[in-house]
Formats: C-alpha cells, structure tokens, sequence
C-alpha cells in the first residue's frame, strides 16, 4: 500500500509538471506564430510577397528555365523595381527620342525627293566638282 501511495504521488506530481512545459512551449509558439504574423503583413503591406510571386510565376512560365533561377529572380527583381522616377524619365525620353527620329526620317525623305528633282541621280552638283577640283 505504501508503494501505491508512493507511485500515485510520483503519477500526481508527473501530472503536475507536464503541463507546465507544453504551456511555455505554447507561449513560446505563439509568440514566435505573432512575430511571423506580423512579419508577414508588413512584407505583404511593402509589396514584397506579390513581387516574389510575380517572379516565380514568370519563371515557371518560362520555357527555357535558367541554369541559374536564383539569378533569374534576381534580375526580375531588378528590372520591375528600379526607382519611379528614373523609369520615368527614361520613357519620357524614349519618347521625344522616337518623335525626333521620326520627324527626322520625314526631313530627309523630303529633302532627298528634292534633290533628286533638281540633281538626278549620277549627276554631282557644280559645288561639289569645285570642292573635287579644289582638294586636287
């Protein structure tokens, strides 16, 4: 009887300090579940998960995978996320650079339909026998 008794404090006493432990294991997990939580929603908030799943996805739509896809997340990276500012004036640039170059191409169709009006082509200009004659 005195076993017994002994081996029912000794169950009693068990009982009493495990569910001690997996309550600090709790609060730990919880804390721990809070701070990836919160970690969570602020790179949520910042943009930063739907960008890594654009990349990913783009990579797995990706025909030819990379050797390197680590290098390919990178550079996607980079390319969507340069500074604003810089992509905009880069595009306002690129712009005003395509209305010259087309404003351009229009000058010298018009210009060459001229000169070919008064110079048929094969024929050089008396400016241009003089300059020949002077560099002789």
């Amino acid at each position: 009887m005195v076993g017994s008794l002994q081996e029912n404090a000794e169950k009693a006493s068990a009982k009493d300090e495990e569910p001690q432990t997996p309550k600090l294991l709790q609060i730990e997990e919880d804390t721990v579940g809070l701070e990836r939580e919160e970690f969570r929603v602020y790179l949520e908030g910042k943009g930063v998960m739907e960008s890594l799943i654009r990349a990913m996805t783009e990579l797995f739509l990706e025909e030819n995978k990379p050797d390197d896809p680590l290098d390919y997340i990178k550079s996607f990276l980079i390319e969507r996320h340069r500074p604003e500012g810089d992509v905009s004036v880069l595009r306002t640039d690129l712009r005003e650079a395509r209305k010259k170059i087309s404003s351009l191409k229009k000058t010298i169709a018009s210009l060459t339909s001229r000169l070919e009006t008064y110079e048929p082509v094969g024929e050089s200009s008396s400016e241009e026998k003089q300059t020949k004659k002077q560099a002789k």
